[in-house]
């Protein structure tokens, strides 16, 4: 839960929330990037962060999916069965 309250932080314009967040993908993110043209990384690198900065300040933190949204089942279909 803490990633979604972050996320709700950084919508209001809390700049430490979002640095926070970009730190905890840092780890993945770097280990991705070895995999990568070494002439490339930092570009990609500002690439993968410019995304995920709008992929945060666009998130509809109001509508989290539950698990039927992930399995394709309605919620009114599993009720019934």
């Amino acid at each position: 839960m803490l990633l979604l309250s972050l996320v709700k932080q950084a919508q209001n314009s809390d700049e430490k929330a979002l640095i926070q967040i970009l730190e905890m993908f840092e780890p993945k993110i770097k280990k991705t990037l070895r995999m990568t043209n070494r002439n490339v990384r930092d570009d990609i690198r500002q690439e993968i962060f410019f995304r995920l900065i709008r992929a945060i300040q666009s998130y509809n933190v109001d509508h989290i999916p539950d698990i039927c949204f992930f399995v394709g089942e309605s919620p009114s279909k599993r009720k019934s069965s």
